[in-house]
């Protein structure tokens, strides 16, 4: 599962700005849009989406952290609820 899409990449370019034709600004705000997405695949079955992000009916999302992260966990079974809701668009 990649962390930031485009991550390789991204960190690449940040260390050739100028060919980049980007300012360090620039290069932060793509980088930091980049970051603030994330996916995973689906399993048939799963109980709200899969077992690493759930997004339950009324918008709460957690995520299921990885072992040495486990200790971050604020709820059950190594999982990390976030605060805010997440809201759903249709398919396109």
């Amino acid at each position: 599962m990649h962390v930031v899409r485009g991550g390789r990449r991204m960190a690449n370019t940040r260390h050739n700005l100028a060919d980049a034709g980007l300012s360090q600004t620039q290069w932060r705000n793509r980088w930091d849009a980049a970051r603030m997405f994330l996916s995973a695949d689906g399993e048939a079955g799963k109980r709200y989406g899969n077992e690493t992000i759930r997004v339950t009916p009324d918008g709460q999302v957690s995520l299921r952290l990885p072992t040495p992260l486990a200790h971050l966990a604020n709820d059950r079974h190594g999982r990390y609820t976030i605060e805010g809701m997440a809201t759903c668009r249709p398919p396109r």
